[in-house]
């Protein structure tokens, strides 16, 4: 792992810590950024599309059998996270995608387990995926 993706790792929960704190203050509206679940919600949907385009990348690395998988699993998690944005309320979309981050850490779990991670980046992507279950569960709490 390089340098600096352990920074840029944890910065990127940032948005979600910051929005979930947001909502626990009351404060639904940013000035130039507009609703506070719309933010959080969005910026779950990114995460999550990006999570997942790293393990689809990492399907053309894998034996035909496990890559198939890992790809089409990738899909169904970004998938679901979209249409759940697109047609369910707030805490819905936000439960979805909180599900789809514990399903991509326990991906990740497998991929360690069959010397494709290394023990460093599946400590980070536990440590991050916390905060950002726990965010995200704040956030559906305070909403």
């Amino acid at each position: 792992m390089t340098k600096l993706a352990p920074y840029l790792t944890l910065s990127g929960a940032l948005p979600f810590v910051a929005c979930a704190a947001c909502l626990v203050i009351g404060v639904t509206n940013v000035p130039l950024f507009g609703n506070v679940q719309t933010l959080l919600a969005s910026y779950a949907i990114v995460i999550l599309s990006f999570m997942s385009g790293v393990h689809w990348g990492q399907h053309l690395h894998i034996d035909a059998t496990a890559g198939q998988r890992l790809a089409l699993m990738s899909n169904v998690i970004t998938l679901s996270g979209w249409f759940a944005y697109l047609l369910a309320p707030f805490g819905v979309t936000v439960i979805t995608c909180a599900i789809g981050f514990i399903l991509l850490l326990m991906i990740d779990i497998r991929l360690r387990t069959s010397g494709h991670l290394t023990a460093s980046y599946l400590g980070l992507r536990v440590i991050v995926t916390g905060i950002v279950v726990l965010s995200l569960a704040v956030a559906v709490i305070w909403a």
